[in-house]
Order: C-alpha cells, then sequence, then structure tokens
C-alpha cells in the first residue's frame, strides 16, 4: 500500500495536541497520499494532476506534512565529453519518476554513472590538506558514514556564506545547498 499520512485512529489521541486533534476531526474522512498514484476507474481511463504551487499550498494549509519542491532548470544537453553526464541524469531523471525500488536504486545507480563520467572530465579538487582514503578504507565506509561525509562538506560550503558578500552566491549555490539539505534530511528521518 502507498504510504498515507497517518489518521486518528493509528495515533493515540491523548498524545495529540488539542489543534492536531482538531485538524483529525475535520479532515477524518480523507486520505493525504504522500506519493503520485494511479487511479483506476471500471468506465475510462482517469488521471487527476494539481499545479504544483496549488498542491503545496493545500499541503501547507491544511497542515498535514512539510515539503520543499523545487525545479532545478537544466541547459540542453552539451557538446561532448558532456552529453554522458547529461544522459546519465536523464536516465535518473526517468528512473526517479518510476518510483518503486527498482526505480531508487536505478536513480542512485544513474547518479554515480553521471558522477563516474564526470570525474573522468574533471578531478574533484578537495583542497589543501585533503587526503584521498586508501582503497580498503573505503570500502569500509558504511552508506550512513558516506552521507554524514556529504552533510559535513555541505556544511563546510555554508560556513563561506556568512563570511563573504552577497553577490558571490548565486540562484544555483541556494538551490544545491537546499535540495541536498532537504533530501540528507529526508534520507535521515529524524
Amino acid at each position: 500500500m502507498p504510504p498515507f499520512l497517518p489518521s486518528a485512529n493509528e495515533i493515540p489521541w491523548d498524545s495529540l495536541s488539542e489543534e492536531d486533534q482538531k485538524r483529525f476531526r475535520k479532515y477524518e474522512s480523507f486520505w493525504f497520499l504522500t506519493e503520485p498514484q494511479r487511479l483506476y476507474s471500471r468506465t475510462g481511463y482517469i488521471q487527476v494532476t494539481y499545479p504544483r504551487e496549488l498542491w503545496v499550498d493545500m499541503l501547507r494549509r491544511l497542515g498535514v506534512a512539510e515539503n520543499v519542491l523545487v525545479e532545478v532548470p537544466l541547459p540542453p544537453v552539451p557538446s561532448d565529453p558532456w552529453n554522458g553526464v547529461w544522459q546519465a541524469l536523464i536516465d535518473a531523471r526517468n528512473a526517479f519518476e518510476q518510483g518503486g525500488s527498482t526505480g531508487w536504486q536505478a536513480t542512485v545507480t544513474a547518479v554515480r554513472h553521471a558522477l563516474a563520467l564526470w570525474h573522468d572530465i574533471e578531478n574533484e579538487d578537495q583542497g589543501p590538506g585533503w587526503k584521498t582514503p586508501s582503497q580498503p578504507d573505503r570500502e569500509l565506509r558504511t552508506k550512513q558514514q558516506r552521507l554524514d561525509a556529504l552533510r559535513w562538506h555541505l556544511r563546510q560550503v555554508a560556513h563561506l556564506a556568512p563570511h563573504s558578500r552577497a553577490e558571490e552566491w548565486t540562484r544555483d549555490d541556494a538551490l544545491l545547498m537546499l535540495t541536498t539539505l532537504s533530501t540528507l534530511l529526508a534520507e535521515r528521518k529524524p
């Protein structure tokens, strides 16, 4: 069954705030799905779509979920050698839209492929003092340790913001920071 926001029946009533109890009473006959779902009809095909802004506004007014929806506009496919990176990115996007466990795995695999192709075009410059861990050390790292390293590096980039001029930062910088933070928090599920 697709994930949906919990109903009042699934949560001890006395653990809810008065505001939450009021909201649950108001919307108790509705299920709010948190992932796109197909609707099926015996009499014909039905597709219901909402404009992104309307959907976000509706979720916020209902107070049932917080979300960060970000569109990342990319330029058309650049010329060699970047076209392979772009194709892997498109593969990742398509797999993500497919969804499900195989879709998620294919998304991550395509992202890894894009990053490997990017690495072949230009090596990462980790700055002074960086020592690449040995192959055995890298193999011992867990998924969580790798995510923590990403979080650490994101914090290092963000550290520069209050110590620099506003003109040094772009929308793309903000987009990168926001989407990476949002994704890391979604992965962490605090």
